[in-house]
């Protein structure tokens, strides 16, 4: 197999003559120091995000290209002499000027290539295609929806396109914020996770990753809540947010004990697929917690300020709400909780591990975030 090269829009566009419009310069990001309150046994003191918290935001923009290959459902976008762009795709931080250093997403592409049939899109199509959005509630919102700010910012002129391309929302609540949308709702089509494919746009107008791999800037935040505006609730009268977790991947073992914890405290058990308007409900809480998951990706809809605790898995470290947090003006902590395994290092997939939050440590945490007792009237 060949090795897969990426490249950037603009040096695309400058070698192959295709149109790139950049909207948002690159931004070097000074992290703080994840604020980490004591997880109990066997849970690290700090948490160490390596390699997964990108200290630079690249450039984000419009590339219009005529004769490329989508790769569908992700939204991988292949030009002239296979070359993937990447900064189109949550894995841009896999390529340097001479190729692709993750050799099975590399493998990966090939074999779809390959193998997929081939879709031709007449006409102009607009691509807001990303990976994993399309079963996935955060990477919905995040990844995909969040690109819309870089077509406005471009002045695209909707007219003008024949077919917007949609990863299939994942829920009710997510169709709600998808038909929000200035979207002429004749041109969408939605995309599944199945079946894979390749589809031959005429002409592609496709907007950049709307930040770095797993890591957000102030942009998303600031795109989301001005298309989907909340009022902001009187001062305390908020209510407290528990994000319950029910999926099968990464149970919580205790989850008994934790619920009986946060019922104490004065929280509202919240289940997200039990809820529509999931913005409404974010911007009216006064302090949110729950398990590292797709249910807070809503965090984007809370109002600056708020006291966040994200119960953290040791097998699924991850600094997607870190960061979002921080570009949101939260006030975001972590409690580290330990799972039942640990898988080899550099294995990427999701932890399929359970987990277990310590008790004591959980009251403490609570305590550190100004809930160390019942919500008062």
């Amino acid at each position: 197999m060949p090795r897969l090269v990426g490249m950037g829009s603009g040096d695309y566009a400058r070698r192959f003559g295709a149109r790139w419009r950049p909207t948002y310069p690159a931004m070097t990001v000074d992290w703080p120091v994840p604020r980490t309150v004591p997880g109990g046994p066997g849970t690290p003191l700090q948490l160490d995000f390596g390699r997964l918290l990108q200290p630079r935001i690249p450039e984000l923009g419009v590339l219009e290209i005529e004769g490329a290959t989508l790769v569908r459902p992700w939204g991988w976008l292949i030009g002239a002499e296979g070359i993937i762009l990447a900064n189109h795709t949550w894995f841009s931080h896999g390529f340097d000027a001479t190729g692709c250093h993750e050799g099975r997403f590399a493998r990966f592409v090939d074999h779809v290539l390959r193998n997929a049939d081939a879709t031709p899109l007449p006409g102009t199509t607009l691509s807001l295609l990303s990976d994993f959005a399309s079963d996935n509630y955060c990477h919905f919102l995040l990844d995909a929806l969040a690109r819309l700010a870089l077509v406005e910012a471009a002045g695209i002129d909707l007219d003008t396109v024949t077919t917007i391309l949609v990863p299939k929302p994942c829920s009710e609540n997510a169709r709600r914020l998808l038909a929000a949308l200035p979207l002429p709702a004749e041109k969408i089509v939605t995309i599944e996770a199945e079946p894979r494919g390749r589809l031959l746009p005429e002409r592609l107008i496709a907007p950049t990753f709307p930040g770095a791999p797993g890591c957000y800037g102030p942009l998303v935040p600031a795109y989301l809540r001005a298309r989907f505006p909340r009022p902001t609730p009187r001062a305390g009268r908020g209510m407290r947010l528990y994000v319950d977790r029910t999926a099968q991947r990464r149970p919580l073992e205790n989850r008994a004990e934790v619920l009986a914890v946060m019922v104490e405290h004065g929280f509202r058990i919240y289940d997200p697929s039990d809820h529509d308007d999931q913005p409404a409900d974010f911007a009216a809480a006064s302090v949110v917690v729950g398990a590292h998951g797709a249910g807070l990706a809503n965090l984007v809809f809370s109002q600056p300020s708020t006291p966040v605790l994200e119960l953290v898995p040791t097998d699924q470290i991850h600094p997607y709400y870190f960061t979002l947090a921080q570009a949101a003006g939260l006030d975001h902590a972590f409690l580290p909780c330990r799972s039942a395994e640990e898988r080899p290092p550099g294995d990427f997939s999701p932890s399929p591990y359970p987990f277990r939050v310590d008790i004591d440590s959980l009251r403490g945490a609570l305590a550190s975030i100004g809930c160390d007792g019942p919500v008062r009237g």
